[in-house]
């Protein structure tokens, strides 16, 4: 569709092309009735692509691996006649055609299990297969039990990728690794490998100042990432919001996407630009605002970290305010999403870490009498920040329907306009004016899209319809909140 063109909002762009939805098994081989039958399905394996109705695809940053489904309606009966058992590899290929560019995205699966079975008609069969990456079944099938020396965390994060997983070297270079700070020394107590690179992503601290461990592990369609919240807010500081009044094709990559509720409605045109049409949200819900109760139990607001150690027999404790840390950490936008001082109105013992130490022992005079002085160690002691971080990108949580798009995954960052269900203060005093046209000033900004359901819908044989459903979140406020009043008798303990 040529740049600038109009679009209805009516239906979602068809935009995606199926290539190929390929199984592979050693039994079907095996049941070839010759050699050339038997070469091609070892090539091509068994193509069921024009049985395919419906593609699912879920990444998240909190899920280490993507998964998915397909939706079968056929009359082969593949569930029988192939068999298909649960060992088998689907291999799935499709083009995403978006403002003139064209993605193409290719992964192999493995089948998990086979559901929802019904017989639309006689000879019919519907089912569901659900999919689960190799990496994701190798890692359930693995355990891992083995001491790093004085290594980073980015380093041990990529030797299980390589050693246990099997990742590819071809896909080990399409991973985004981020640099962690520091070396670490620990065993790990046989963890399968999602599990121990998640704690070593718990261990991992960025490189710059102030030191934040929210490092998360995840896959989208992109390929892996092991990077820090921090760095996917900071690298989309760095990019303009997108001016949907430009030409499409100098959107693409280069702008944080803007997303409004009924664009159509809002310019009040039967029909909207493409590039609008792309950035129109079809639903919108607003799942969660805020839990105070969740926020106060889990240490958002308040906790206390305790040092232990265990060879000088001693500790030392250190309390942590939302109200503080706010300001030393890395956030969407400027505003704290709780008032000043408020956290002092919870108990700094609600929530406690224990996390061991050795600064007592390093220090003592034992120590400085052999001259084998170790360096000193605060393993976790980041962990009361990163539970709050991630706990604040928990606060303000939306899911959007919206039309598919190539450039947008989850960990991505995106702009999202809140239309005003009442006349703010500032507004033209005009009845005829619709106050929708205004965002608000606290929700509205920008939010981390923290997963993407892509699902696809056959409309014609090889061609489907593309939707994306998205969970959206935002850590802080646009504006300010009023502060309570702090009590100055309230002192926080600080470690030594």
């Amino acid at each position: 569709m040529p740049s600038g063109s109009s679009i209805n909002t009516a239906s979602a762009p068809r935009q995606v092309k199926l290539r190929q939805c390929s199984v592979f098994s050693p039994t079907f081989e095996r049941n070839a009735v010759n050699q050339s039958q038997r070469a091609a399905i070892q090539t091509r394996g068994i193509d069921i692509s024009k049985n395919v109705m419906a593609i699912d695809i879920y990444e998240s940053i909190f899920q280490n691996t993507i998964s998915g489904s397909l939706t079968i309606r056929e009359t082969e009966g593949y569930i029988e006649t192939l068999p298909l058992t649960g060992t088998e590899h689907i291999y799935l290929e499709f083009a995403i055609d978006y403002l003139n560019e064209t993605r193409v995205f290719n992964r192999v699966f493995r089948i998990r299990r086979i559901g929802d079975v019904t017989f639309p008609k006689n000879e019919e069969r519907m089912y569901t297969i659900d999919l689960v990456t190799p990496e994701f079944l190798r890692s359930v099938s693995t355990r891992v039990l083995k001491k790093y020396n004085n290594i980073s965390c980015m380093d041990a994060v990529k030797d299980i990728m390589k050693t246990y997983l099997k990742v590819p070297e071809k896909k080990m270079q399409e991973t985004h690794f981020e640099n962690t700070d520091g070396v670490v020394s620990v065993v790990i107590p046989n963890y399968t490998p999602l599990q121990a690179i998640n704690f070593f992503s718990t261990l991992a601290l960025t490189k710059k100042i102030p030191s934040e461990s929210n490092f998360l592990f995840f896959e989208t369609i992109d390929g892996f990432y092991f990077t820090s919240a921090r760095k996917l807010i900071e690298d989309a500081a760095a990019l303009p919001e997108a001016n949907l009044s430009a030409p499409a094709t100098a959107q693409t990559g280069n702008t944080i996407p803007i997303y409004e509720v009924n664009a159509n409605k809002m310019t009040g045109m039967p029909s909207i630009a493409e590039q609008q049409a792309f950035n129109s949200i079809i639903r919108l819900h607003q799942d969660q605002t805020f839990d105070v109760l969740v926020d106060t139990a889990s240490g958002l607001l308040r906790s206390k970290m305790l040092h232990l150690d265990f060879f000088a027999r001693k500790w030392n404790e250190e309390d942590s305010r939302y109200t503080e840390t706010f300001k030393k950490t890395t956030h969407l936008d400027k505003y704290p999403v709780y008032p000043n001082n408020f956290d002092q109105s919870v108990g700094r013992n609600v929530k406690m870490f224990i996390v061991p130490t050795n600064i007592s022992s390093a220090n003592s005079k034992y120590v400085e009498t052999v001259g084998d002085i170790p360096s000193p160690q605060r393993m976790y002691e980041s962990i009361v920040l990163r539970n709050r971080q991630l706990k604040e990108l928990q606060h303000l949580k939306t899911l959007l329907d919206v039309p598919g798009r190539a450039d947008l995954r989850a960990g991505k960052v995106i702009v999202l306009r809140y239309p005003s269900s009442r006349a703010l203060s500032d507004a033209n005093d005009n009845p005829s004016m619709s106050s929708t046209q205004l965002p608000t000033p606290y929700h509205s900004g920008r939010h981390l899209v923290t997963s993407v359901r892509h699902t696809m819908t056959q409309v014609s044989t090889g061609i489907m319809e593309y939707r994306m459903h998205i969970e959206a979140v935002r850590d802080s406020f646009g504006a300010p909140l009023i502060g309570y009043k702090e009590d100055a008798n309230d002192k926080d303990g600080k470690a030594v």
